[in-house]
C-alpha cells in the first residue's frame, strides 16, 4: 500500500507480514538518480578526472588509492564513501538549479530543502548533545563536512 505520508513525502505499507530476505518492489536503475542518469554525467566525469578526485581518498598522496601506503584501508574507505556522498549532492544541486526544466523535478520537489541534522545545528544548539552518545558523532561528522568543503571549495 502506497500512500502520502503527512510529510508531504510517500510511505510504503506491508498488507501482510513478510518473510525475511523477500523482495517487495524492483526499482529499475534508470530510475534512480545517479552520475549516468542525472542531466550532467558529462561534468561527473570531468570532475572525477580532476586532480581533486584523483589520488588517495583520504590524505590525496598521488600515490593512489590502491597503493597509498600512509592510510589504512578503512581511512581509504570511509574517504571514498565521503567523495561520492558529496559527488550525489553535487548532482542534487545540478538538478535543483534546473528547476522544472529537469527530468527529475517532480523527484526533487518531494526532497525537504531542508534536515535539521545536528551537523546543521548551530554550535548554541550543538551544545545540547554535550555528554550524549550523539555528541562525538555530530561533531565528527562536522569536522568532516568542514574539511571536504575546504579541499573541495
Amino acid at each position: 500500500l502506497i500512500e502520502r505520508h503527512a510529510s508531504g513525502g510517500f510511505q510504503a505499507t506491508a498488507a501482510r507480514d513478510l518473510k525475511e530476505g523477500e523482495i517487495v518492489a524492483r526499482i529499475p536503475r534508470t530510475s534512480c538518480l545517479n552520475e549516468t542518469t542525472s542531466s550532467c554525467p558529462e561534468v561527473v566525469l570531468e570532475l572525477r578526472a580532476t586532480a581533486l578526485w584523483g589520488g588517495c581518498c583520504a590524505c590525496g598522496s598521488v600515490e593512489g588509492v590502491i597503493t597509498c601506503r600512509k592510510c589504512s584501508h578503512d581511512e581509504i574507505e570511509a574517504a571514498a564513501a565521503w567523495r561520492e556522498k558529496m559527488l550525489l549532492a553535487f548532482i542534487l544541486m545540478y538538478e535543483r538549479a534546473l528547476g522544472p526544466s529537469s527530468p527529475w523535478a517532480t523527484y526533487i520537489a518531494s526532497i525537504p530543502l531542508f534536515e535539521p541534522v545536528p551537523l546543521l545545528w548551530p554550535a548554541e544548539c550543538r551544545q545540547w548533545l554535550a555528554g550524549s552518545e550523539a555528541a562525538t558523532p555530530a561533531n565528527r561528522d562536522r569536522d568532516g563536512a568542514r574539511a571536504e568543503w575546504c579541499d573541495f571549495v
